[in-house]
């Protein structure tokens, strides 16, 4: 293991306290786009670039407009611009969850290989000062 120089070590302790709050955030993430969601389905015929404000009792909501997103005119135009299909394909990724979507999970299973390339996980574990005692507690009758 290599030796960590004093910015590494900043950065670690930078991170520990960070990684920890937001285990402590992940359920309630997950509710909060629940949540909001909901909020936005009560809006169907606004128009995109109205915005409008959910009255609560504590707390307004304000929905804003809607983003603008880009998509593409022409794929046929993409790729011809970028020199042909081959080319095109070069610079596509088609997911998993996309592919499956259309030709089911066991037909787009087949399809894949695995390696392993991902990114490594990260897990901050808390460190028992030397100077900490620490004591056993007497064991269940």
């Amino acid at each position: 293991m290599p030796t960590l120089t004093p910015a590494q070590i900043a950065v670690i302790a930078e991170f520990g306290p960070l990684y920890n709050a937001s285990k402590v955030w992940a359920p309630k993430e997950k509710r909060l786009t629940a949540l909001s969601a909901e909020i936005r389905s009560w809006y169907p015929d606004l128009a995109a670039d109205q915005t409008a404000i959910a009255e609560g009792l504590d707390f307004d909501v304000q929905v804003g407009a809607k983003k603008i997103e880009k998509t593409w005119k022409s794929i046929a135009a993409v790729s011809k611009a970028v020199g042909g299909w081959k080319a095109f394909m070069k610079i596509c990724t088609v997911t998993f969850k996309a592919l499956s979507g259309v030709i089911g999970q066991g037909p787009a299973e087949a399809l894949q290989v695995e390696s392993q390339t991902g990114y490594r996980k990260l897990v901050a574990v808390a460190r028992i000062p030397a100077s900490v005692e620490i004591l056993e507690l007497p064991k269940a009758a």
